[in-house]
Formats: structure tokens, sequence, C-alpha cells
């Protein structure tokens, strides 16, 4: 088995991992039976070693990968972490207004998004 495909069955297991995790902390939690603050608090971590197992792997892939694909790959933190920068100091002006503030999800899920437009632009720059 190659190191690459090793570690993409791997990041598969640690998404399958971080899912049943989540899945699991969120249904004790909202069962009500742990009680105190950290007890809780341990609980809604759950799946937090999983997710650090992701990036790990991630990590792993990324210096793994030839110049080109690390290039591509820059590049698209680049679109995604710039783009979100510039989301979120854009709403941050608007929640002077009175717009709701923005919970972390939506800023991760915006992150994600401008890295998948990052990537698909970078690729065709290079293709």
């Amino acid at each position: 088995m190659t190191d690459r495909r090793r570690r993409t069955l791997a990041l598969g297991a640690a998404l399958v991992a971080y899912t049943g995790l989540l899945l699991v902390s969120i249904a004790i939690l909202q069962g009500g039976a742990v009680v105190g603050d950290l007890p809780r608090v341990l609980v809604a971590l759950m799946p937090v070693p999983a997710a650090a197992a992701i990036i790990a792997i991630s990590i792993a892939q990324f210096l793994a990968d030839d110049e080109l694909q690390q290039r591509i790959r820059l590049t698209a933190l680049a679109v995604s972490c710039l783009g979100t920068m510039l989301v979120a100091f854009s709403w941050g002006f608007l929640e002077g207004l009175g717009y709701e503030r923005l919970s972390g999800f939506v800023i991760f899920g915006i992150l994600v998004g401008l890295y998948a437009v990052g990537y698909l632009w970078s690729a065709w720059r290079y293709r």
C-alpha cells in the first residue's frame, strides 16, 4: 500500500471518528445526563483529538506532495485566509450597525468554501 493511500485511509478514519465523537458528544449533552461545568466541557471537547488527527494527517499529505501541488494548495490557503479575513472584518463593521454576530461555524464554512474556490482556481491556472 502506498503512503498516499495509507494517509487517505487514515484521513477517512479520522473523519469518521470525528463525526462519531461529535454525534455522541451532542447526544450526551442534549440528554442532560452530565452535570457540572468540567464534565460538560470534557464531553463537549470529545471530538477535538480526532480533529487534531485530521490536521496532522493533512499536514503530512501536504508535505508529501510535489512542488506544484504544494503551490496549488498554498495558493488556495492564501485565497481562503485572506478572503475570510475580508468577510470577517466587513461583517464586523456591520455588527456596529446592529447586525448579528457570525458564529465560528459560519466563519469556518466561509473558510472551507473559499479554500475550494481557491483550489479550483489555482489548479485551473496550472493545468
